[in-house]
C-alpha cells in the first residue's frame, strides 16, 4: 500500500477536500458490500446455500428481509444490491449500521467441492470482521455531504468540524475521578449522534419526506 500522497496533494495542487453526495456514496458502497459478501463476511448471519443441504440458516434467522424488517422498522431494503439505489439517506445509514452488527470474519470451515458449492465456515471473528469493514465504509461516509463516521460501537455519527476535532480527541489530563473517562466519552458521543440527527432532519430527502406527511 502507498503511504504518501499523489502528486497533486504532495505538492499542494489539491487541498484533499471532497465531497460525495447520496448517488455516489451508494454506487462506491456497492462494490464494498459486494466484496465482503462474496469473501462470507456475512455468512455467519445471513446463512448460505448449500447443494445438498439446501439454505443452511444463520443467526439472523430464516428471512432476512424481516430480520431488517424488525430491526430497522422498515421493509423494502432487502436484497441489498437490488434495493440500494432506491435508498434515501437514513435508509443508506441504517443499513450500513445493520451490516455493522451482523458482518464476522471467517476463521474456519471445510470446503464443499461437490458442483463447486464453496466454503462452509464454522468459527468466525465477529470484531476483526466489524473492524474490517469500518476501514472500509468510513473513508466513503468521511466524503459524504458533510462528513460522517462508522464508529467503533456501530452508530454512525458526525464528523467532528476542524475546529472541535482536538477537543473531541483529546486526552483526557489525569483524574481520580471514578468514570470521568466513560462520561465524557458519553458526552461526545452525543454530541455527535445530535449532529447527525440535526444534519439528517435538513437534509433534502428528509425534508422531502417531510412535506408528504
Amino acid at each position: 500500500m502507498r503511504d504518501k500522497p499523489y502528486y497533486s496533494l504532495r505538492t499542494g495542487k489539491h487541498d484533499g477536500e471532497i465531497k460525495i453526495d447520496l448517488d455516489t456514496a451508494k454506487k462506491l458502497f456497492l462494490p464494498l458490500y459486494r466484496s465482503f459478501n462474496q469473501k462470507d463476511y456475512f455468512q455467519e448471519a445471513f446463512g448460505y446455500q448449500c447443494v445438498d443441504a439446501g439454505y443452511v440458516v444463520g443467526t439472523a434467522g430464516q428471512e432476512i428481509e424481516g430480520a431488517m424488517l424488525l430491526a430497522l422498522r422498515k421493509g423494502y431494503l432487502w436484497p441489498i444490491e437490488d434495493r440500494l439505489s432506491e435508498y434515501a439517506e437514513d435508509d443508506f445509514f441504517d443499513v450500513v449500521e445493520f451490516l455493522h452488527d451482523h458482518i464476522s470474519k471467517p476463521l474456519e470451515g471445510h470446503y464443499h467441492s461437490y458442483y463447486g458449492c464453496g466454503m462452509h465456515y464454522s468459527t468466525f471473528n465477529r470484531l476483526e470482521g466489524q473492524a474490517e469493514f469500518r476501514a472500509a465504509v468510513n473513508p466513503i461516509l468521511a466524503c459524504f455531504d458533510t462528513g460522517f463516521v462508522l464508529s467503533n460501537d456501530g452508530e454512525i455519527l458526525h464528523l467532528a468540524e476542524p475546529g472541535f476535532a482536538p477537543l473531541l480527541e483529546a486526552d483526557l489530563p489525569p483524574t481520580d475521578e471514578p468514570n470521568v473517562e466513560a462520561r465524557v466519552a458519553a458526552a461526545v458521543k452525543r454530541f455527535r449522534r445530535q449532529r447527525s440527527s440535526l444534519e439528517l432532519r435538513h437534509s433534502p430527502s428528509q425534508r422531502g419526506a417531510e412535506d408528504q406527511l
